[in-house]
């Protein structure tokens, strides 16, 4: 059998022959961050301005790459604020597909904010380590910033 790592669509069609092993894609949740600076004015922040810019980037590049997921609380973070703004938000991440938020999560996210002694305001955040947490994924991308676990920008 040949392992073909990234087959186009005509090859996934037409090999029904069951002889080639297309891998699954690895899964990334996106977090609320992403659409932000997808959607955003340039920023006039040197630093913001490199986040949007590679944030654009990897949306453009490498997003087919991956299985993207969401969260409710992604989706009902971007639906906040202006509501121009939110709709630009929310059709970016449109089609993606929502983890669900179980007992699990809440608990994870809890004890997160617990034994860090995170601010309440915080509670939302460790909501977002926790809902990805809760499955197996490759990759948790925050924002436009490379991380040394991932290698998505």
């Amino acid at each position: 059998m040949a392992l073909t790592p990234n087959p186009s669509p005509a090859q996934l069609r037409s090999d029904l022959s069951g002889d080639t092993i297309y891998p699954m894609k690895p899964t990334v949740y996106i977090e609320t961050t992403i659409p932000s600076y997808l959607t955003a004015w340039p920023s006039r922040n040197v630093v913001r301005a490199a986040h949007q810019l590679i944030t654009r980037q990897w949306w453009e590049a490498r997003r087919v790459d991956f299985d993207l997921v969401v969260s409710q609380l992604v989706l009902d973070e971007c639906a906040a604020g202006d509501m121009e703004d939110a709709e630009a938000r929310l059709a970016v991440l449109k089609g993606i597909p929502i983890l669900s938020a179980t007992e699990a999560v809440g608990t994870l996210a809890a004890l997160i904010v617990q034994s860090l002694s995170l601010p309440a305001k915080a509670v939302n955040d460790a909501v977002h380590i926790a809902i990805p947490s809760n499955v197996e994924l490759h990759a948790y991308r925050q924002c436009g910033k490379p991380r040394p676990h991932c290698d998505c920008v």
